[in-house]
C-alpha cells in the first residue's frame, strides 16, 4: 500500500467582491489596483457589478458637484479597465436578504459568483443574521491589506525597508458538510466556506496576530508613500 504524504496547504487566488464604499476611495482603490496588477500570481482577484460602480460614481458626483463629465467617466473607465473581466453580471436578488435592503445586491452577486471575501467598511455585513447565509467571509479594508502585506510582503514592502520575519498561508480544507461542501474551504458555524489566514511573526519581543498587524500596518503605509511617489 502507497503511503500518503503530509498534507500540503493549497494556495490560490481569492476571489474579493469590492463594496462601492471601498471602491470610492482613490487610496483604497490605488491599492487594490497596484498589488493585484503588478504580481504575477496575485494572491486575490477583484470583481464588481454595474451597480456598485453606479454607487461609486453617485457618491463621486454628490461630493463633487463642480467636477465636469470628463472627469466622473474617467473614474469609471478606471475602476472597469484596471479590473477587467471581473465584472459579475448574472446575479438574482431575491429580497431574502435579512440586512440593508441597499445592500442585498451585494450579497446576492456575491453568493452567485462564488465570492470568497466580500470587501467593505460597512458593518451590516457583519450582523449575525447575515453572516449565518453568508457563504462569503466580510472583511474591512485595513485588515484585508495587513493579511496582503502578511501573505505577500513582496507585493507591498518598498526595497531596502527592514521587516520582521513573517509569513502566511492563506490555507484551504475540504468541507464535509452545508451548502459550501466540497468547495476547498474550512467550514463555518453555519457550515459555510471561509478563507483560513494563518499568520506567524518572529519579530522581537511580540509574538501572534497583534505583532504582524501592527508591523504590517507601518509598512503599508510606507509602502503607498513609495507607490505615488514613483507611479506614473
Amino acid at each position: 500500500m502507497r503511503r500518503r504524504g503530509p498534507s500540503v496547504p493549497v494556495v490560490r487566488t481569492l476571489r474579493v467582491l469590492a463594496d462601492a464604499n471601498v471602491l470610492y476611495s482613490r487610496t483604497l482603490r490605488d491599492w487594490l489596483v497596484l498589488i493585484q496588477l503588478q504580481a504575477e500570481a496575485p494572491p486575490y482577484r477583484t470583481y464588481w457589478t454595474e451597480d456598485i460602480v453606479a454607487e461609486v460614481l453617485y457618491r463621486q458626483r454628490r461630493a463633487h458637484p463642480e467636477w465636469d463629465g470628463r472627469r466622473i467617466a474617467l473614474v469609471r473607465d478606471r475602476i472597469c479597465g484596471s479590473l477587467e473581466g471581473g465584472r459579475i453580471e448574472d446575479f438574482a436578488v431575491d429580497g431574502e436578504f435579512p440586512g440593508d435592503r441597499h445592500d442585498q445586491h451585494v450579497h446576492a452577486a456575491a453568493v452567485a459568483a462564488g465570492m470568497d471575501v466580500v470587501l467593505t467598511s460597512d458593518s451590516g455585513f457583519s450582523a449575525p443574521a447575515v453572516r449565518a447565509i453568508s457563504t462569503y467571509e466580510v472583511c474591512a479594508p485595513d485588515a484585508f491589506f495587513v493579511r496582503v502585506d502578511a501573505a505577500a510582503p513582496d507585493l507591498v514592502q518598498p526595497p531596502g525597508v527592514p521587516r520582521p520575519a513573517t509569513t502566511a498561508l492563506v490555507t484551504e480544507r475540504p468541507t464535509s458538510t452545508g451548502p459550501c461542501a466540497g468547495r476547498g474551504a474550512p467550514a463555518s458555524p453555519s457550515g459555510c466556506a471561509v478563507t483560513s489566514w494563518r499568520t506567524t511573526t518572529s519579530e522581537p519581543g511580540r509574538t501572534g496576530q497583534r505583532a504582524t498587524t501592527q508591523a504590517s500596518s507601518c509598512r503599508l503605509m510606507a509602502s503607498r508613500s513609495a507607490w505615488v511617489t514613483h507611479r506614473p
